[in-house]
C-alpha cells in the first residue's frame, strides 16, 4: 500500500495532535477534528492553486495571497470561537499552531513539486 504525501502529513498531524491532547488534557480527544479541519481546508486550497497555477504567473500569485489570507482569517475566527468557549485555551492554540505548522509545509512542497 503506497502512502501519498498528503496522507503521510495527515497522519502526522494526527499523531502530533493526539500526543499533545494526551499530555495535556486526555478528555479533549474531540479536538482531533482541528487535524481533519487543516486537512480539508489544505486540500481545497492545494486545488485551487494547482488550477490557477496554469494560467499566469501573475494571477496565481494574486489568487495565493488573496486565499492565503482568507484562509488565516478563518484560522482566528474559528480558533477565538473555540477560546470562547473552551476553558483548555492553551490547548486549543498549540493545536491551531501545530496544524498551521504542519500543512503550510505541506503545501508549500506540494505547490513546488512538478507534477
Amino acid at each position: 500500500m503506497k502512502l501519498n504525501l498528503s496522507k503521510i502529513f495527515f497522519l502526522v498531524s494526527i499523531v502530533l495532535s493526539l500526543l499533545t491532547i494526551l499530555l495535556f488534557n486526555q478528555g479533549q480527544k474531540w479536538l482531533l477534528v482541528v487535524s481533519g479541519y487543516f486537512y480539508i481546508i489544505t486540500l481545497a486550497s492545494i486545488k485551487f492553486f494547482k488550477i490557477k497555477q496554469n494560467k499566469s504567473q501573475s494571477l496565481f500569485i494574486t489568487s495565493y495571497l488573496t486565499t492565503t489570507m482568507l484562509r488565516l482569517l478563518l484560522h482566528l475566527i474559528i480558533m477565538l470561537i473555540l477560546l470562547y468557549f473552551m476553558k483548555e485555551k492553551y490547548l486549543i492554540a498549540l493545536l491551531f499552531l501545530i496544524n498551521y505548522v504542519i500543512f503550510s509545509v505541506f503545501e508549500v512542497i506540494t505547490l513546488l513539486s512538478k507534477k
